[in-house]
């Protein structure tokens, strides 16, 4: 059969025809649509709850805060070691402190603050608290408190931990703690040979009275020691330093430095019994 042009186009107009007012009817459904939308859109936005506790715009907002729920003030220690629990006056807070005016430590979340090696005497820890939005307390919480961990006669190294970089000296002083009418002190000094150097020893002020101070290596890790004054304790003191020894770090790693054969006489060569406490523990890295 032949078809012939006209007649599709017949067909085709009539199949338009049919399908114009459905078009029409969806298009305008689009419309409303499209309308409807943007009213809704153009709505303002309710305004956000002022309930934030950590917002400083908050009118009950409260600026952080951190308690030590462990410890009294001004406590004395019988050990030295501490361990302080923390707790903010939110979730998700971070703490950072200071102790005896050092450096400060990053924010941890950590609640804990473990002090180790403290050295016999007064202390002082600041601490301060940080939201999660970063504000932070305007000053720092200071605790006070005193380490009596050596019971004397006795004798002690301090520092009791040096943390060091190869390369590096430092110091650390004997003690004499709770003593009465010594004069005359010989001991022995050992230390790690493979990371510590050992540079100088110096006698501590005696305020004019006159002081003979000896060393001499007696092995390549320890020293022999020898100090007489007519007084190595000070009347009214119950701890001075009798000498400092300057020591260079070699190499990392960790090391310590003891006191051994100690020995304390009055000024009539009798014999005064002690404690030792000496060691300093050094980490080099």
């Amino acid at each position: 059969m032949r078809i012939y042009p006209s007649t599709c186009l017949r067909e085709t107009s009539t199949v338009q025809r049919a399908l114009r007012p459905l078009l029409f009817c969806l298009f305008t459904c689009l419309l409303a649509v499209a309308f409807s939308a943007c009213e809704i859109i153009s709505e303002p936005l309710p305004p956000l709850p002022d309930d934030n506790p950590l917002d400083p715009e908050n009118p009950e907002y409260a600026a952080p805060t951190v308690t030590v729920t462990n410890l009294e003030l001004d406590q004395i220690l019988a050990m030295d070691s501490l361990d302080v629990l923390l707790e903010g006056n939110a979730e998700g807070m971070t703490f950072s402190y200071s102790l005896d005016g050092g450096e400060w430590t990053a924010y941890s979340p950590e609640a804990l603050i473990a002090l180790r090696y403290l050295n016999e005497g007064p202390h002082s820890l600041d601490i301060l608290a940080r939201y999660s939005t970063g504000d932070e307390m305007d000053a720092p919480l200071r605790i006070d408190f005193e380490v009596d961990a050596v019971k004397g006669p006795a004798l002690w190294l301090r520092n009791k931990y040096v943390e060091v970089s190869p390369g590096e000296e430092f110091q650390v002083e004997l003690i004499l703690e709770e003593t009465d009418n010594a004069a005359m002190l010989m001991n022995h000094i050992q230390f790690d040979a493979d990371i510590l150097t050992f540079v100088s020893m110096g006698s501590a002020d005696y305020e004019g009275s006159q002081v003979i101070s000896l060393n001499k290596m007696i092995s390549d890790n320890t020293i022999e020691a020898y100090v007489a004054s007519s007084l190595l304790n000070p009347a009214g003191e119950s701890s001075h330093a009798v000498y400092s020894l300057t020591f260079r770090a070699k190499t990392a790693g960790q090391s310590t430095i003891r006191l051994l054969e100690n020995e304390l006489r009055t000024a009539d060569n009798a014999m005064i019994p002690l404690q030792n406490s000496g060691i300093c523990r050094v980490s080099c890295n």
